[in-house]
């Protein structure tokens, strides 16, 4: 029987008052997508709370505190290999915090959702972008 192995991961709308969200560029030694823009987010943690995984994951790539997390979708889909990889995605709003990168993103930018399809992204960020904030 074939192993299949599922990651899950979440990532983040993160929003200011004047409607314009974080934006994060991809270092370029990231094994994935480097050099592209993204949202906050990674990775589940084993035992890990998803709000918690997602407000640690907020904390230790952008430093900033964030409100209520309200789901915008849960998407599936199966990579090479045989790993599904479940992503959730929030939104949510700053609530204070002075910004400050991590090691795996370079670049920052507030954008509106517009902005954000111009920018070189993931076609499935881009897709969640249009279904859901435009």
């Amino acid at each position: 029987m074939e192993e299949h192995k599922v990651n899950i991961s979440q990532k983040t709308f993160i929003f200011r008052n004047d409607g314009r969200f974080l934006a994060l560029r991809r270092v370029a030694s990231m094994m994935f997508r480097p050099r592209m823009w993204d949202l906050p987010g990674g990775m589940f943690e084993y035992g890990e709370i998803p709000k918690d995984s997602a407000r640690r994951e907020i904390s230790e790539e952008t430093n900033l505190v964030v409100g209520e997390l309200t789901p915008v979708t849960i998407e599936s889909e199966v990579h090479k290999g045989g790993i599904c990889l479940v992503t959730v995605a929030y939104r949510t709003d700053v609530q204070g915090g002075e910004l400050k990168l991590s090691s795996e993103h370079d670049e920052y930018k507030w954008v509106t959702p517009v902005e954000f399809l111009a920018l070189e992204s993931s076609p499935k960020w881009e897709r969640i972008t249009q279904e859901n904030f435009t």
